[in-house]
């Protein structure tokens, strides 16, 4: 069994419902430095794209198998 790395614990700055599905904005910290658009991040458990970076806030987008499988929904 797989029990991750934890690199650093981001700070939620926005949760937006769309429909069955959403956006979580995080700001990732010093983990930005390295981060681009299409990169996955674990969150929660949860292997999420980052689909938008600005500064260190990255937003990443869930849908609804997504929010109903995990602990994000």
């Amino acid at each position: 069994m797989f029990t991750g790395i934890i690199e650093h614990v981001g700070r939620v700055r926005a949760v937006r419902r769309a429909g069955a599905g959403g956006r979580v904005e995080i700001d990732l910290g010093p983990l930005a430095e390295g981060a681009s658009r299409g990169d996955s991040i674990a969150i929660d458990g949860a292997c999420l794209t980052i689909a938008q970076l600005a500064g260190t806030v990255a937003a990443f987008d869930a849908g609804a198998e997504t929010l109903s499988r995990t602990t994000l929904g």
